[in-house]
């Protein structure tokens, strides 16, 4: 998308692209927003004049001081925003005395592979293929395909607050998506449901035993949100894979092989 914008600009010929330089301040007068005071990335400070100021700088996702300042329960979490979403342009506009509304809305994610301090975005196409969460004993615990907060919600309620997303060899083979995942090292792979339960330190009878959606979702939701077993994954298949644990997720019916599994971790967006 920014190439394309840039590529626009060129076009035009009048318009003077400023890369690396950081705005601090909007400049008023007699109530009107007239332009902006910006710093470069060498310290000198650029003035642009301008008959308005458009500001499209994005959220907060990655400013933590101004995520707990809002939802302190949220002080701490890991993102997957880039590290340039800090909110600046929010604390611009407010220093001039714009208003703002459900700043407190922030969302969480609930597939997100954690490795130290770096996060990766699991997207939820998977789940929408038929992937399903299961917690630390082997369990569905929810239905994968609601909204992200209940899936994300539930996930904090089982033990150690994450859950494993796991997918089936068929899924696996046809998605370039999943294949990327396994070579990067966010997946492991077992043989077996045995090998596969072993792997998460769940017990070894729990996927044969207990992956399939729970009577009371099949009976207790409305026709059209019952799940059905997804095509990518209506046939047996030889090779379970594995995807390490994630944070919020959500279930959905299990299929006749092993899976792959992620256990997940749930990040402001």
């Amino acid at each position: 998308m920014v190439p394309l914008l840039k590529e626009n600009l060129d076009k035009r010929g009048n318009i003077e692209l400023l890369t690396n330089t950081t705005a601090t301040r909007i400049l008023m007068d007699n109530g009107a927003a007239v332009g902006v005071v910006a710093e470069t990335a060498k310290g000198a400070t650029v003035t642009v004049n301008a008959k308005a100021v458009v500001i499209t700088t994005g959220g907060f996702g990655a400013n933590n001081d101004m995520i707990a300042s809002l939802r302190p329960e949220l002080d701490g979490f890991i993102t997957t925003n880039s590290p340039g979403i800090q909110g600046q342009g929010i604390v611009m506009a407010q220093a001039v005395g714009a208003d703002t509304v459900d700043m407190e809305q922030i969302q969480l994610h609930p597939t997100v592979h954690v490795q130290g301090s770096d996060a990766v975005l699991i997207t939820e196409g998977l789940r929408g293929d038929g992937a399903i969460l299961v917690n630390q004993e082997g369990e569905r615990f929810f239905d994968e395909v609601s909204t992200r907060d209940k899936v994300s919600n539930a996930e904090f309620a089982q033990t150690g607050g994450y859950a494993w997303l796991i997918v089936d060899s068929r899924m696996s083979e046809a998605s370039n998506v999943i294949q990327g995942y396994i070579n990067k090292g966010y997946a492991e792979t077992g043989e077996t449901y045995e090998e596969l339960a072993k792997a998460i330190g769940a017990p070894a009878d729990a996927f044969p035993r207990r992956t399939p959606l729970p009577p009371r979702w099949r009976s207790g939701m409305p026709a059209s949100r019952r799940r059905k077993t997804p095509t990518s994954a209506a046939c047996p298949l030889p090779t379970p894979w594995i995807r390490r644990p994630t944070t919020p997720s959500r279930s959905s019916p299990a299929s006749t092989t092993p899976w792959a599994v992620s256990r997940l971790t749930r990040t402001p967006r």
